[in-house]
């Protein structure tokens, strides 16, 4: 295969030999995948470099067929279920970057303008994120366990003990489902408000998931040598960076029916769960649409969300006043704002 067909020729005729002679393979259809990753992701050919079967393997892949979100999960399992539990963060970000590569080719192998191929990649890369993101909370929540103790907590007045329930809500491009190769992941933790009494290690309900929520975090973001799942932000929960970690279901609640600004009302309507309890997420959600789609909302909404829109568009010419196709005037925000002005108006209607 031709190193002028790659993104960066030079860089393909560089790397390209390398990631071959690693896997030990001569064939014209991993030359193909081999010249497209080294020409486009470079990021990428230390991987293929240093697990060598991973070319044979994307080679021998199906990279015209999209997976679905249940097989991303299945897979993993499956992947998970033949690795040491002391490897099992190392086994996960390995399969992100297979998968990624996997991903990348088949990206890269579309016509430049099949927009539902784009599509339907950029919803792969959230099912992978949904995947990896659930997998890494079910070891939090087990290593939580193995060192305070299971979360059960004696029930209020006598009752029965209870379990509160847990979810990771997806905020922004992983919430709706359009990750893309870079971003970071938006995340909100929800706790469910239980009445309760004496629990494990002495720790109430929001203390003992803080420490769930924490271990999470750290399995996410470690960096090694194969790299690191997610770079998390938090900044979309209540009160952003001074709010609590984990935010009970009823705080947060009371904090859209009361407190939110408008602009947060309309990042909310991405919210989806993506780890944990995901029919309480969904619970908590719709009971959130009242305050969200409001059967009252004037245009008073919608300048807000225009105001909001002035201050990037100032942040952008204070920067220099480059064309930015994300913040900057006709580029991506400005269809976000457009869409979410006409559902936070019609909707509670509807």
């Amino acid at each position: 295969m031709p190193y002028e067909s790659a993104a960066d020729p030079e860089r393909a005729a560089v790397l390209a030999p390398e990631i071959l002679a690693a896997a030990g393979i001569d064939d014209a259809r991993a030359w193909r995948v081999a010249v497209t990753l080294a020409g486009a992701a470079p990021f990428l050919a230390p991987a293929l470099i240093r697990h060598a079967d991973w070319l044979g393997r994307l080679a021998a892949d199906d990279l015209d067929a999209a997976r679905p979100a249940a097989d991303y999960a299945a897979r993993l399992r499956a992947t998970l279920a033949d690795v040491a539990a002391d490897d099992s963060a190392g086994a996960l970000r390995r399969f992100k970057y297979y998968e990624l590569a996997r991903l990348t080719v088949r990206d890269l192998w579309a016509a430049p303008d099949d927009v539902d191929a784009t599509a339907v990649v950029l919803g792969e890369l959230s099912h992978l994120a949904d995947a990896l993101l659930d997998a890494a909370l079910q070891r939090a929540l087990a290593r939580v366990a193995a060192r305070s103790g299971p979360p059960r907590w004696a029930g209020a007045a006598g009752r029965p003990a209870v379990s509160p329930r847990f979810v990771v809500l997806g905020m922004g491009k992983l919430g709706g489902e359009e990750l893309n190769y870079s971003s970071d992941v938006d995340l909100i933790y929800v706790l469910e408000s239980l009445p309760c009494g004496d629990g494990p290690s002495d720790l109430s309900p929001d203390e003992y998931y803080g420490r769930v929520a924490r271990e999470f975090a750290a399995l996410v973001t470690r960096v090694d040598a194969d790299g690191f799942l997610y770079r998390i932000d938090l900044d979309l929960r209540p009160e952003g960076q001074s709010g609590p970690l984990v935010v009970p279901s009823e705080m947060l609640a009371d904090y859209y029916d009361v407190w939110a600004a408008t602009w947060e009302k309309a990042a909310f309507m991405k919210a989806r769960p993506v780890a944990g309890d995901h029919a309480f997420g969904w619970r908590v959600i719709r009971a959130l649409d009242p305050m969200i789609y409001r059967s009252s909302m004037d245009y008073a909404g919608v300048a807000a969300i225009r105001a909001m829109k002035d201050r990037v568009e100032q942040a952008v010419e204070r920067s220099g006043g480059a064309f930015n196709v994300k913040v900057g005037s006709g580029g991506i925000r400005d269809i976000e704002f457009v869409a979410q002005a006409l559902q936070l108006l019609h909707v509670g209607n509807a």
